[in-house]
């Protein structure tokens, strides 16, 4: 039951359990004991519900703000050191290597293969075709060419006066020339990098015409002046392009040095 009027207060305090020392002990249940000065009521506990009055429950929420006191903070020598501290590293330990950390047996692992379709990536399989373009390098040939005058009875230059210049293009030029006015006119030209001529294919290429069907002979000759090879040649009226292949003994008798290539008119 609740504890809510005065008569139950006062039917609990007379069950010879007082409540405290009063001021007035000779006090009724009436008024006057409950004013008495420093009063109290002691807590009494009953089964059943009870009701919570405002005092003992509330649904506020109640927030709590620190505090924060200003002033200087002393640091103690325990919490404040301005003195530099070394520590100077120990390592003292002695390991004993068990099974588990050191093996001198070998291992060996068996490869798994598993069976199955393999999809082949264009990083691991590519069908393009390639194809390479062929270089077949041609064998460097050396050429001889006119490089002066060695000597001349009767053979005139087309312009200037040096045989040779008319006769050293790399290409034919059909608008610089020598010529001979008559029969029996020779003259020796001598010929650059024929120091030696080598083993291999040796050919003397000329051209020339004639609007009269006269002849040249061609004299290809040492730096000593004997004669390694002769061939005479009937000219057309038509400029023509003729050539002498050197067989394997004229390419072994011709010896070091420059060589010179003599024309006669016949």
């Amino acid at each position: 039951m609740a504890l809510d009027t005065a008569a139950k207060r006062w039917a609990a305090a007379g069950a010879g359990r007082p409540w405290l020392r009063s001021n007035f002990p000779n006090a009724g249940k009436d008024g006057t004991w409950r004013a008495g000065a420093g009063n109290a009521y002691p807590v009494a506990t009953f089964s059943g519900d009870q009701n919570l009055a405002p005092a003992l429950f509330s649904n506020t929420p109640t927030f709590y703000a620190p505090t924060v006191t200003a002033g200087a903070v002393a640091l103690t020598p325990s919490l404040f050191n301005n003195a530099p501290t070394l520590y100077a590293p120990v390592v003292a330990a002695t390991y004993a290597l068990t099974p588990t950390l050191f093996s001198n047996t070998s291992t060996f692992y068996a490869a798994t293969v598993t069976v199955g379709a393999v999809n082949l990536t264009p990083s691991l399989f590519s069908n393009a075709p390639t194809f390479y373009a062929a270089v077949v390098a041609q064998p460097s040939t050396t050429v001889g060419r006119p490089a002066s005058d060695t000597s001349n009875s009767g053979w005139l230059p087309s312009t200037g006066s040096d045989l040779y210049a008319m006769v050293d293009e790399a290409t034919p030029d059909a608008a610089d020339y020598i010529y001979a006015t008559a029969t029996g006119s020779i003259c020796q030209m001598a010929l650059n990098n024929t120091t030696y001529p080598g083993s291999s294919t040796q050919v003397l290429r000329y051209r020339g015409s004639s609007s009269t069907g006269n002849s040249v002979i061609v004299r290809l000759k040492n730096t000593g002046g004997a004669t390694v090879r002769t061939a005479t040649q009937l000219l057309t009226a038509s400029d023509t392009e003729y050539s002498i292949t050197l067989t394997a003994g004229e390419i072994a008798a011709i010896t070091s040095g420059a060589m010179t290539v003599e024309l006669e008119s016949a």
